[in-house]
């Protein structure tokens, strides 16, 4: 457990840092730590903090297929307002990540289902409000202003 958290301490020091690299190697070994120990929460977040890293990057694939297994270990876990606000964070990530491939369908449904998970939240205005400016810029990307209107009401 001490490796676990200290690598993913340091992973989150050089993603903070902007050393994608360092930060990626620590996360996945953290990963690995977490997974051996059966704490599928803490692989989950950091398996998203891999994906926002492959993300940035424009490791796409390699972003979703993170976000994917993490969408699994944390909905296979007891709904708490950390696993929403992961999920959400989850389903955000896919939805930018089609955004970015000109995927506007799936990314719409994406982040509509992180708004899902974030209407199940006590405090979820935040959430909603990025949501919905994630949505308009796939709208805005596809020159598609009435929808967004439609949206929005």
């Amino acid at each position: 457990l001490t490796l676990a958290r200290a690598n993913n301490n340091l992973g989150w020091y050089y993603h903070e840092d902007i050393k994608y690299d360092s930060a990626y190697n620590y996360y996945y070994r953290a990963v690995n730590f977490y997974n051996k120990l059966g704490l599928y929460r803490n692989e989950g977040e950091v398996l998203l903090n891999m994906g926002n890293i492959q993300q940035s990057v424009k490791d796409y694939v390699g972003s979703e297929a993170n976000a994917v297994r993490a969408i699994q270990l944390i909905q296979s876990l007891p709904e708490t307002e950390n696993n929403l606000d992961t999920l959400w964070s989850l389903h955000n990530l896919i939805g930018l990540i089609s955004l970015d491939l000109g995927l506007f369908d799936k990314s719409i449904e994406y982040h509509r289902k992180g708004l899902e998970y974030s209407n199940r939240m006590t405090e979820n205005y935040i959430y909603d409000l990025y949501t919905s400016v994630n949505i308009a810029l796939v709208y805005a990307e596809m020159n598609d202003n009435d929808e967004w209107m439609s949206f929005n009401k």
